[in-house]
Protein backbone atom coordinates (compact mmCIF):
# COMPACT_ATOMS: atom_id res chain seq x y z
CA UNK A 1 0.00 0.00 0.00
CA UNK A 2 1.39 3.54 -0.86
CA UNK A 3 1.66 5.59 2.18
CA UNK A 4 0.27 8.92 2.09
CA UNK A 5 2.54 12.19 1.56
CA UNK A 6 2.45 14.20 3.78
CA UNK A 7 3.19 16.66 0.57
CA UNK A 8 3.43 20.92 1.31
CA UNK A 9 3.06 23.71 -1.09
CA UNK A 10 5.84 26.88 -0.82
CA UNK A 11 3.92 29.44 -2.12
CA UNK A 12 5.80 33.23 -3.35
CA UNK A 13 3.82 36.72 -3.01
CA UNK A 14 5.83 39.31 -4.82
CA UNK A 15 4.90 42.41 -3.60
CA UNK A 16 7.39 44.58 -4.74
CA UNK A 17 8.61 46.60 -8.03
CA UNK A 18 9.06 44.04 -11.36
CA UNK A 19 11.32 41.26 -10.17
CA UNK A 20 13.57 42.39 -13.72
CA UNK A 21 14.52 45.61 -11.65
CA UNK A 22 14.97 44.25 -8.31
CA UNK A 23 17.84 43.66 -6.51
CA UNK A 24 19.11 43.03 -2.99
CA UNK A 25 21.99 45.69 -3.89
CA UNK A 26 19.89 48.54 -3.93
CA UNK A 27 17.82 47.96 -1.34
CA UNK A 28 14.54 46.33 -3.78
CA UNK A 29 12.94 44.65 -1.83
CA UNK A 30 13.69 46.24 1.18
CA UNK A 31 12.68 43.36 3.05
CA UNK A 32 12.38 39.65 2.83
CA UNK A 33 9.68 37.98 4.56
CA UNK A 34 9.93 34.25 5.05
CA UNK A 35 6.64 32.58 7.17
CA UNK A 36 7.75 28.61 7.86
CA UNK A 37 4.71 26.82 9.28
CA UNK A 38 5.93 23.99 11.06
CA UNK A 39 4.07 20.59 9.93
CA UNK A 40 1.65 22.66 7.63
CA UNK A 41 0.26 20.52 4.81
CA UNK A 42 0.11 21.80 1.68
CA UNK A 43 -3.44 20.45 1.25
CA UNK A 44 -4.88 22.06 3.80
CA UNK A 45 -4.83 25.47 1.66
CA UNK A 46 -7.28 23.74 -1.04
CA UNK A 47 -9.19 21.76 1.89
CA UNK A 48 -10.25 25.38 4.26
CA UNK A 49 -9.79 27.74 1.03
CA UNK A 50 -13.45 28.35 1.05
CA UNK A 51 -13.28 29.15 5.10
CA UNK A 52 -10.27 31.36 4.45
CA UNK A 53 -11.02 35.47 5.07
CA UNK A 54 -8.84 38.15 3.11
CA UNK A 55 -5.91 39.28 3.33
CA UNK A 56 -4.23 35.78 5.25
CA UNK A 57 -3.75 33.00 3.11
CA UNK A 58 -5.62 34.43 0.26
CA UNK A 59 -3.05 37.12 -0.06
CA UNK A 60 -0.61 34.31 -0.97
CA UNK A 61 -2.88 32.01 -3.15
CA UNK A 62 -4.63 34.87 -5.22
CA UNK A 63 -1.96 37.59 -5.66
CA UNK A 64 1.04 35.07 -5.56
CA UNK A 65 3.16 32.78 -7.28
CA UNK A 66 1.65 28.79 -6.13
CA UNK A 67 3.71 26.13 -5.99
CA UNK A 68 1.09 23.15 -6.47
CA UNK A 69 3.67 20.44 -6.80
CA UNK A 70 6.44 21.45 -4.62
CA UNK A 71 7.94 18.51 -2.52
CA UNK A 72 10.45 17.43 -0.75
CA UNK A 73 12.50 14.70 -2.48
CA UNK A 74 13.49 12.43 0.53
CA UNK A 75 11.81 10.75 3.57
CA UNK A 76 11.22 10.86 6.85
CA UNK A 77 10.88 14.82 6.88
CA UNK A 78 11.20 16.57 10.29
CA UNK A 79 11.74 19.58 11.56
CA UNK A 80 15.74 20.45 10.82
CA UNK A 81 15.87 19.04 8.13
CA UNK A 82 13.33 20.61 6.36
CA UNK A 83 14.53 24.20 7.21
CA UNK A 84 18.01 23.13 6.66
CA UNK A 85 16.73 22.30 2.89
CA UNK A 86 14.47 25.35 2.62
CA UNK A 87 17.13 27.97 3.30
CA UNK A 88 20.46 25.98 1.80
CA UNK A 89 18.62 25.01 -1.37
CA UNK A 90 20.10 21.11 -0.75
CA UNK A 91 19.14 17.81 0.58
CA UNK A 92 21.31 16.13 3.83
CA UNK A 93 23.48 15.33 1.65
CA UNK A 94 24.43 18.92 1.14
CA UNK A 95 23.50 20.46 4.43
CA UNK A 96 24.49 18.00 6.73
CA UNK A 97 21.47 17.55 8.79
CA UNK A 98 19.93 14.26 9.18
CA UNK A 99 17.88 14.81 11.62
CA UNK A 100 16.54 17.26 14.13
CA UNK A 101 18.60 14.87 16.61
CA UNK A 102 21.18 11.87 16.61
CA UNK A 103 23.35 10.09 18.61
CA UNK A 104 26.58 11.02 19.29
CA UNK A 105 29.00 7.84 20.04
CA UNK A 106 31.58 9.59 21.44
CA UNK A 107 28.89 11.50 24.23
CA UNK A 108 26.72 8.30 24.15
CA UNK A 109 23.87 10.07 24.74
CA UNK A 110 21.26 12.16 21.97
CA UNK A 111 22.53 15.67 21.17
CA UNK A 112 20.17 18.01 18.83
CA UNK A 113 21.04 18.98 15.67
CA UNK A 114 22.20 23.08 16.25
CA UNK A 115 23.64 22.09 20.23
CA UNK A 116 27.08 23.51 20.59
CA UNK A 117 28.70 23.12 23.82
CA UNK A 118 31.07 25.80 22.86
CA UNK A 119 28.43 28.25 23.37
CA UNK A 120 25.95 29.34 26.21
CA UNK A 121 22.54 30.42 26.18
CA UNK A 122 21.42 33.93 26.27
CA UNK A 123 18.54 35.65 27.98
CA UNK A 124 17.74 32.68 30.57
CA UNK A 125 19.95 31.41 33.84
CA UNK A 126 21.30 27.39 32.66
CA UNK A 127 24.36 25.36 32.36
CA UNK A 128 22.29 23.49 29.30
CA UNK A 129 24.55 24.26 26.30
CA UNK A 130 23.76 26.69 23.60
CA UNK A 131 23.20 26.64 19.83
CA UNK A 132 24.95 27.43 16.51
CA UNK A 133 24.89 26.14 12.80
CA UNK A 134 27.79 24.35 13.51
CA UNK A 135 26.78 21.25 12.30
CA UNK A 136 25.50 23.00 8.57
CA UNK A 137 27.61 22.22 5.73
CA UNK A 138 25.72 24.14 3.58
CA UNK A 139 25.43 28.61 3.49
CA UNK A 140 22.05 29.61 3.40
CA UNK A 141 19.86 32.24 1.71
CA UNK A 142 20.88 34.95 4.44
CA UNK A 143 24.79 34.24 4.21
CA UNK A 144 24.83 34.87 0.42
CA UNK A 145 22.81 37.76 0.95
CA UNK A 146 25.45 38.91 3.40
CA UNK A 147 27.82 38.47 0.96
CA UNK A 148 25.81 40.26 -1.99
CA UNK A 149 25.59 43.06 0.10
CA UNK A 150 29.22 43.45 2.14
CA UNK A 151 27.34 42.62 5.37
CA UNK A 152 24.81 45.62 5.26
CA UNK A 153 21.69 43.33 4.93
CA UNK A 154 20.68 42.34 8.44
CA UNK A 155 18.81 38.60 8.99
CA UNK A 156 17.05 37.90 11.69
CA UNK A 157 14.70 34.39 12.66
CA UNK A 158 12.48 33.57 15.37
CA UNK A 159 10.42 30.23 16.27
CA UNK A 160 9.47 28.48 19.66
CA UNK A 161 12.04 25.77 18.60
CA UNK A 162 16.07 26.51 17.99
CA UNK A 163 16.53 24.36 15.44
CA UNK A 164 13.91 26.18 13.57
CA UNK A 165 15.05 29.68 13.96
CA UNK A 166 19.18 28.68 14.42
CA UNK A 167 18.76 26.89 10.86
CA UNK A 168 17.42 29.40 8.27
CA UNK A 169 19.19 32.38 10.34
CA UNK A 170 22.90 30.39 8.66
CA UNK A 171 26.39 31.66 10.06
CA UNK A 172 26.25 34.86 9.59
CA UNK A 173 22.48 35.86 10.56
CA UNK A 174 22.24 38.58 12.97
CA UNK A 175 20.55 36.84 15.54
CA UNK A 176 18.33 33.92 15.78
CA UNK A 177 15.61 34.31 18.85
CA UNK A 178 13.58 31.40 20.09
CA UNK A 179 12.16 30.64 23.56
CA UNK A 180 13.04 28.81 26.92
CA UNK A 181 10.07 26.30 27.17
CA UNK A 182 9.17 26.77 30.76
CA UNK A 183 9.08 30.34 30.81
CA UNK A 184 8.28 30.81 27.68
CA UNK A 185 10.98 34.16 27.72
CA UNK A 186 13.08 34.88 24.54
CA UNK A 187 16.12 33.68 24.17
CA UNK A 188 19.51 33.19 21.85
CA UNK A 189 22.88 32.31 21.97
CA UNK A 190 26.32 33.50 22.69
CA UNK A 191 27.09 32.49 18.58
CA UNK A 192 25.41 35.67 17.91
CA UNK A 193 25.70 37.88 21.21
CA UNK A 194 26.51 37.67 24.67
CA UNK A 195 23.39 39.69 25.62
CA UNK A 196 20.02 40.67 24.61
CA UNK A 197 19.12 43.96 23.12
CA UNK A 198 17.65 46.11 25.11
CA UNK A 199 14.27 45.86 23.28
CA UNK A 200 14.08 41.76 23.69
CA UNK A 201 14.76 42.60 27.48
CA UNK A 202 12.20 44.44 27.92
CA UNK A 203 10.24 42.43 26.14
CA UNK A 204 10.79 39.44 28.48
CA UNK A 205 10.35 42.14 31.45
CA UNK A 206 6.98 43.29 30.99
CA UNK A 207 5.61 39.72 31.51
CA UNK A 208 3.84 39.07 27.62
CA UNK A 209 3.39 35.25 28.64
CA UNK A 210 1.22 36.11 31.16
CA UNK A 211 -2.08 36.86 28.97
CA UNK A 212 -1.72 33.27 27.45
CA UNK A 213 -2.45 31.89 30.48
CA UNK A 214 -5.83 30.45 32.08
CA UNK A 215 -7.77 31.13 28.57
CA UNK A 216 -10.00 28.71 26.66
CA UNK A 217 -9.34 28.18 23.07
CA UNK A 218 -12.73 27.86 21.21
CA UNK A 219 -13.45 27.55 17.92
CA UNK A 220 -15.67 29.62 15.47
CA UNK A 221 -18.58 28.15 16.79
CA UNK A 222 -17.86 28.42 20.62
CA UNK A 223 -16.37 24.87 21.18
CA UNK A 224 -13.70 24.92 24.06
CA UNK A 225 -10.82 23.22 21.99
CA UNK A 226 -8.27 23.32 24.34
CA UNK A 227 -6.98 25.49 28.00
CA UNK A 228 -4.09 26.76 29.12
CA UNK A 229 -4.71 26.27 32.61
CA UNK A 230 -1.60 25.54 34.66
CA UNK A 231 -1.01 21.62 34.98
CA UNK A 232 1.23 18.83 35.75
CA UNK A 233 3.77 17.38 33.51
CA UNK A 234 4.03 13.84 33.06
CA UNK A 235 6.81 14.11 35.44
CA UNK A 236 4.64 15.67 38.44
CA UNK A 237 5.93 18.91 37.77
CA UNK A 238 4.74 22.10 36.56
CA UNK A 239 4.17 22.13 32.81
CA UNK A 240 5.74 25.05 31.10
CA UNK A 241 4.69 27.91 28.27
CA UNK A 242 5.84 25.67 25.66
CA UNK A 243 3.89 22.17 26.86
CA UNK A 244 0.27 24.21 27.58
CA UNK A 245 0.68 27.04 25.17
CA UNK A 246 2.57 25.89 22.63
CA UNK A 247 -0.42 23.70 21.18
CA UNK A 248 -2.69 26.67 20.85
CA UNK A 249 -3.02 29.56 18.13
CA UNK A 250 -1.59 31.89 21.20
CA UNK A 251 1.35 30.36 20.80
CA UNK A 252 1.16 32.16 17.35
CA UNK A 253 -0.06 35.77 18.50
CA UNK A 254 3.32 35.44 20.91
CA UNK A 255 5.40 34.86 17.99
CA UNK A 256 3.75 37.57 15.25
CA UNK A 257 4.36 40.34 18.91
CA UNK A 258 7.88 39.44 19.06
CA UNK A 259 8.10 39.58 15.52
CA UNK A 260 6.49 43.17 15.25
CA UNK A 261 8.80 44.26 18.11
CA UNK A 262 11.72 42.83 16.35
CA UNK A 263 10.46 44.61 12.81
CA UNK A 264 10.52 48.00 14.92
CA UNK A 265 13.33 47.92 17.45
CA UNK A 266 16.08 46.95 14.89
CA UNK A 267 14.20 48.64 11.74
CA UNK A 268 14.30 46.43 9.30
CA UNK A 269 13.23 47.02 5.83
CA UNK A 270 14.86 50.60 7.03
CA UNK A 271 18.06 49.98 6.28
CA UNK A 272 20.78 50.50 3.12
CA UNK A 273 20.37 46.95 1.75
CA UNK A 274 17.76 43.99 1.75
CA UNK A 275 16.88 42.61 4.64
CA UNK A 276 15.56 39.14 5.57
CA UNK A 277 13.28 37.73 8.80
CA UNK A 278 12.07 34.78 9.15
CA UNK A 279 9.37 33.49 11.19
CA UNK A 280 8.70 29.42 12.06
CA UNK A 281 5.79 29.13 13.52
CA UNK A 282 5.60 25.58 15.81
CA UNK A 283 2.27 25.37 17.12
CA UNK A 284 0.84 23.99 14.27
CA UNK A 285 3.52 21.15 14.95
CA UNK A 286 2.69 21.03 18.49
CA UNK A 287 -0.30 20.68 18.20
CA UNK A 288 -0.72 17.93 14.96
CA UNK A 289 1.62 15.39 16.75
CA UNK A 290 -1.25 15.10 19.36
CA UNK A 291 -4.08 15.08 17.06
CA UNK A 292 -3.01 14.61 13.73
CA UNK A 293 -3.95 16.35 10.60
CA UNK A 294 -7.86 15.66 10.37
CA UNK A 295 -9.07 17.07 13.80
CA UNK A 296 -11.19 19.22 14.19
CA UNK A 297 -8.81 21.23 16.01
CA UNK A 298 -6.73 21.17 13.31
CA UNK A 299 -8.53 23.48 11.00
CA UNK A 300 -9.54 25.63 14.00
CA UNK A 301 -5.49 26.28 14.03
CA UNK A 302 -5.44 26.69 10.66
CA UNK A 303 -8.21 29.59 10.40
CA UNK A 304 -7.09 31.07 13.64
CA UNK A 305 -3.45 31.23 11.80
CA UNK A 306 -5.56 33.15 8.70
CA UNK A 307 -6.49 35.61 10.69
CA UNK A 308 -3.09 35.96 12.44
CA UNK A 309 -1.36 36.11 9.20
CA UNK A 310 -3.72 38.92 7.88
CA UNK A 311 -3.30 40.96 11.20
CA UNK A 312 0.25 40.85 10.42
CA UNK A 313 0.64 41.26 6.65
CA UNK A 314 -1.25 44.38 7.49
CA UNK A 315 1.25 45.28 10.03
CA UNK A 316 3.66 44.84 7.47
CA UNK A 317 2.13 46.89 5.20
CA UNK A 318 1.58 49.71 7.65
CA UNK A 319 5.45 49.73 8.66
CA UNK A 320 7.52 48.93 5.97
CA UNK A 321 4.99 49.19 2.74
CA UNK A 322 4.12 46.26 0.99
CA UNK A 323 5.40 47.70 -2.17
CA UNK A 324 9.01 47.16 -0.40
CA UNK A 325 8.50 43.28 0.75
CA UNK A 326 8.55 40.01 -0.90
CA UNK A 327 7.16 37.49 1.02
CA UNK A 328 7.31 33.83 1.12
CA UNK A 329 5.12 30.82 2.47
CA UNK A 330 6.45 27.18 3.06
CA UNK A 331 6.71 24.05 5.30
CA UNK A 332 8.95 21.83 6.76
CA UNK A 333 7.09 18.77 6.48
CA UNK A 334 3.84 17.66 6.54
CA UNK A 335 1.95 14.46 8.36
CA UNK A 336 0.60 11.55 7.60
CA UNK A 337 -2.87 10.81 8.94
CA UNK A 338 -2.91 9.19 12.48
CA UNK A 339 -3.12 5.48 12.99
CA UNK A 340 -6.49 5.67 14.61
CA UNK A 341 -8.32 7.68 12.03
CA UNK A 342 -6.64 5.72 9.29
CA UNK A 343 -8.03 2.53 10.72
CA UNK A 344 -11.60 3.94 10.91
CA UNK A 345 -11.36 3.69 7.01
CA UNK A 346 -10.47 0.14 6.98
CA UNK A 347 -6.92 0.91 6.64
CA UNK A 348 -3.99 -1.39 8.59
CA UNK A 349 -2.60 0.72 10.75
CA UNK A 350 -0.99 0.67 14.05
CA UNK A 351 0.77 2.52 16.66
CA UNK A 352 4.73 1.76 17.30
CA UNK A 353 6.17 2.07 20.59
CA UNK A 354 10.41 2.94 19.92
CA UNK A 355 11.28 1.59 23.61
CA UNK A 356 9.39 -2.11 22.98
CA UNK A 357 10.50 -1.90 19.45
CA UNK A 358 14.02 -1.79 20.97
CA UNK A 359 13.70 -4.20 23.20
CA UNK A 360 11.90 -6.30 20.80
CA UNK A 361 15.21 -5.93 18.43
CA UNK A 362 17.51 -6.27 21.24
CA UNK A 363 15.80 -9.60 22.05
CA UNK A 364 15.99 -10.85 18.98
CA UNK A 365 19.84 -9.98 18.18
CA UNK A 366 20.39 -11.55 21.53
CA UNK A 367 19.18 -15.20 20.55
CA UNK A 368 20.76 -14.60 17.45
CA UNK A 369 24.34 -14.07 18.91
CA UNK A 370 23.17 -16.40 22.38
CA UNK A 371 24.62 -12.99 24.05
CA UNK A 372 22.25 -10.83 25.90
CA UNK A 373 23.01 -7.10 25.17
CA UNK A 374 22.14 -3.77 24.33
CA UNK A 375 22.80 -4.42 20.44
CA UNK A 376 20.67 -0.56 19.52
CA UNK A 377 21.15 1.83 22.42
CA UNK A 378 18.84 4.22 20.78
CA UNK A 379 16.24 4.83 17.72
CA UNK A 380 14.53 6.72 15.62
CA UNK A 381 11.42 6.14 12.81
CA UNK A 382 10.10 8.10 10.14
CA UNK A 383 6.46 9.63 12.16
CA UNK A 384 5.64 12.66 9.39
Amino acid sequence: MRRPRPWLAALVLLACVPAAFSAAYNARPKLIVVIVIDQFRGDYLERYRDQFGDGGFRTFLERGAYFTDCNYDYANTRTGPGHATLFTGTYTSGHGIVANEWWDPLKKKRVTSVQDDATKLVGVTSTAPGASPHNLMSDTLGDELKLATGGKSRVFAISLKDRASVLPTGFSGDAAYWIDAKSGAWITSTYYRSDLPEWARNFNGSHRTDKYWNREWKDSEGNVLGSTAPRKSKDGNPAGFYEVIGSTPFANDYQFEFAKELILYEKLGAGPATDLLTISLSANDILGHRVGPDSPAMRAMALELDRQLAEFIAFLGHQVGLANIWMALSADHGIAPLPDFAKTLRLPAANLNDDDLRRQINSLLSKKYAKAADYVLDLDYPLA
